[in-house]
Order: structure tokens, then sequence, then C-alpha cells
């Protein structure tokens, strides 16, 4: 029986880097065999079933989506994926940053207001289509990509988002924790300590740990894991050397590594270095996701 931090041969993440200055970034999971933790993004992540069945689960719903079924999940949303009967699944993901959301939704109803999306499956053949497109032509330079793209989130926005205002947005969170995020963004190779956090904000522990859990909806450790991983994708890619990468975000050795890489990413450094033998061109510019 395979464990969780086994994977099968033939098992992979596929990052597909922006290279067109669009700001979305692409995810190709295939022969999927993992289950991830519960997690959050920066970023709008719609993503697209092609084979076998995902289940998304947030704190209102759980959701089983088969192959042909799109999926959207809301900047700062806790939720957890897991396959289906331990079956492994196939699936591509695109990262939309907040001001690209903002810019169509602000052409759909003429005032400044985020989308904000209720519901995660998304059953709709024409957005399907649009989506497929989209990710078949994504390694073409033709003048109508982006034009595509804004068509996708048009029909998007208009029939599945509600309007939150940037007052109430589902990014909008308690200055403490504001500062927490981005104190623990800019330090993702240090080691850090709730205590070390809790004084940064003139907070106990405890009350930062619990402020931090219902605003976030995970603890302040576990956030530091997600992105210090997220942020090693980068490193390992620029400096192709599991060790190296290692030590530079702060991981206490290679094992430590490589054990959460696994857990948030869905496969092992070296086979995530195999499967991404392109370079890191923007590769910054954009949020992974999973």
């Amino acid at each position: 029986m395979k464990t969780q931090h086994e994977e099968s041969a033939d098992a992979g993440i596929k990052y597909s880097p922006a290279k067109d200055h669009s700001g979305i970034g692409i995810i190709d999971g295939t022969n999927v065999d993992h289950d991830f933790p519960k997690h959050i993004h920066h970023s709008y992540s719609l993503g697209l079933v092609t084979k076998g069945q995902r289940i998304i689960q947030t704190d209102n719903e759980t959701e089983v989506l088969s192959a042909n079924q799109c999926f959207i999940i809301n900047p700062l949303q806790p939720h957890s994926c897991r396959r289906m009967g331990g079956k492994n699944h196939d699936y591509s993901v695109i990262s939309i940053y907040l001001p690209i959301m903002q810019k169509v939704s602000r052409e759909i109803w003429n005032k400044e207001e985020i989308p904000f999306f209720p519901k995660v499956k998304i059953i709709d053949p024409l957005i399907t289509d649009r989506f497929s497109s989209y990710l078949y032509n994504r390694n073409n330079h033709d003048s109508n990509r982006q034009e595509k793209l804004f068509s996708l989130l048009e029909r998007l926005i208009c029939d599945y988002a509600v309007a939150a205002s940037p007052g109430k947005s589902v990014t909008e969170i308690h200055p403490v924790i504001q500062q927490i995020c981005c104190y623990i963004d800019r330090n993702l190779d240090q080691i850090i300590r709730l205590d070390d956090l809790a004084d940064q904000a003139h907070v106990s522990p405890f009350y930062l740990n619990r402020l931090f859990r219902e605003e976030i909806g995970i603890p302040p450790y576990t956030y530091l894991l997600q992105n210090r991983v997220k942020k090693s994708m980068e490193v390992l890619l620029e400096t192709r050397s599991i060790i190296d990468t290692s030590s530079q975000m702060g991981f206490s050795d290679q094992s430590h590594f490589s054990r959460f890489f696994k857990e948030f990413i869905g496969v092992t450094p070296g086979r995530f270095l195999n499967q991404n033998q392109g370079g890191t061109e923007e590769f910054s510019s954009v949020s992974p996701l999973f």
C-alpha cells in the first residue's frame, strides 16, 4: 500500500510561467496521487479537472469534481484537495491575480468592487471550452490570447460572482494579521517562532495564534511553511540544487525540506526539477497554486 509520502512513477506537477506579462501562471497535475492539506492562495485559482475526480473541501462545502468540470477558489479561502477513492487524476489550474479580476469586474459592473465566488464547482460548457482553448494555446503568441482570457473571466464573473466592496473584501483581514503575514513573507528564509511574531504585533502568543486561525484559516506555522515551500520552487529552479535550496530557505536539513515540499507541492523536489527543465523567466510574478 502506497503511503502519502510515496509517489507514482508517472505522477507530475508541471509549472508554466507567464510569458506574455499577463500575470497568469499555469499548473498541470498529471496522475496526481497526493492529497493536499488545508491551505490558502493569495490569488484566484481557476481549475479544470481533465481526468478522474478531485474533491475540494472548504469550510462551507465539499464538492466532487469530475472530468470537464471547473472549480474556482477565492483568495485566502482555506481549502483542501484530495483524490476520489484513492484514484489518480489530472487537472490544470491557472492563478489569477486580484488586479486582473478587478480590471474585468470594473468593466462589467462599472464600479470598484471585488468578485467573490460563493460556489466552488462550475458546470458550464462554455467556460470549460474557453478554459480548454486558453490552455491549448498557452504557448502561442497570438494577439487574441488575452482576448480569450478576458472572455473567459467575463463569463465567469457575470454568471457566478457576487460583488464585494473593497472594505469587505475576502482579502481584507485584521491589521495585526496583515502585519504578521507581511513579516512572514519578508522573512521566509529565517527561523520564525510564534513568540517572535507576537513580539512584532505586541500581543500575546495565545491571542495571535487564535486570531491568525480565525482570519487566515490555518495556524501561523502552517502559513510560514506553505509560503516557504512556494518560494523554494523559485530558488530550486534557479540553483538546480536541493541541498542549496534547503539551506537557503531555512530548512533544518534536506530531509526536512523534501518532506514538506512533497506535502505541499505533491511531488519530491527531485521529481519537480526533472519535470520543470525550462528557465525561471517571470516565475516570481506569479503565485503558484495547487
